[in-house]
């Protein structure tokens, strides 16, 4: 728990021990996934810099900027009111389904691998990754979901998915390696980013949860949000990482 009041820390303290061992305590340092926190600590910070920079307008659409969503009823979709969430998107697509047997929930072998390898380069966790063309098909089948209801209020990770792909469009980067050269390494924020067990020993990393449904594992430093994992831990509603201390930092220089 940590509180920030004026521009000066008033509390700051690390309570508990990690689950997988209770000899393991958490420490203000300790590094958790931030789940839909990425929403706003990566993607609406992107937006709002490209805008800042004359790069995106808030009354276009995303037929604009993602030349694959034209001829969809996606297409004349307004940033702002995605922003806001007023476009009536399915809230969440659970592409991982697609992907397992539906008896056994065994991951199907001709869209998994047990390593790395040629086509099969996208980390889901750990020992298990995706056939790279898959993410073609989950962003298709964000395309043919459910028609938009506009003005409709519907807290969807498709429209953060969206804007994830905007900012990388625009910026030329993928979104972890814009939101890292763009905010993260500038303030100083050395835990807050996407796949921290590139970064970091695995025990900096709360673990997230013995996950029974599609990876079936211990999930530590790999995104808890399955479609998140499905696009290799980076994606515009789920991914980040980060300890305490830097991201208050990082709404610090927003209250700024």
């Amino acid at each position: 728990v940590l509180a920030v009041k004026n521009g000066e820390i008033i509390y700051d303290k690390a309570f508990g021990t990690y689950a997988i061992d209770k000899t393991q305590p958490v420490t203000v340092e300790s590094i958790f996934d931030l789940a839909s926190i990425t929403k706003i600590s990566a993607t609406t910070l992107s937006i709002m810099k490209l805008y800042e920079e004359g790069k995106i307008k808030l009354n276009n659409t995303l037929g604009d900027y993602l030349p694959w969503t034209k001829n969809s009823d996606k297409a004349n979709l307004r940033i702002d009111d995605i922003l806001l969430h007023e476009v009536g998107l399915t809230p969440t697509i659970f592409f991982y389904r697609e992907t397992v047997d539906s008896a056994t929930g065994i991951p199907n072998p001709s869209l998994y691998s047990d390593k790395p390898k040629p086509g099969y380069t996208i980390r889901v966790a750990e020992n298990l990754y995706l056939r790279n063309e898959w993410q073609d098909t989950m962003l298709s089948r964000i395309i043919k979901s459910a028609p938009p209801r506009l003005g409709k209020y519907s807290y969807s990770d498709n429209d953060f998915i969206f804007l994830g792909k905007i900012v990388e469009e625009l910026s030329g980067l993928p979104l972890d390696q814009y939101v890292r050269k763009t905010f993260y390494s500038k303030l100083g924020l050395e835990t807050t980013g996407f796949k921290p067990r590139e970064r970091f020993a695995v025990n900096r990393i709360v673990p997230t949860e013995e996950e029974k449904y599609f990876r079936k594992e211990l999930l530590w430093g790999d995104v808890h949000e399955e479609g998140a994992s499905m696009f290799g831990g980076v994606a515009g509603h789920a991914g980040l990482f980060s300890d305490a201390y830097d991201l208050a930092m990082l709404y610090q220089m927003l209250l700024n």
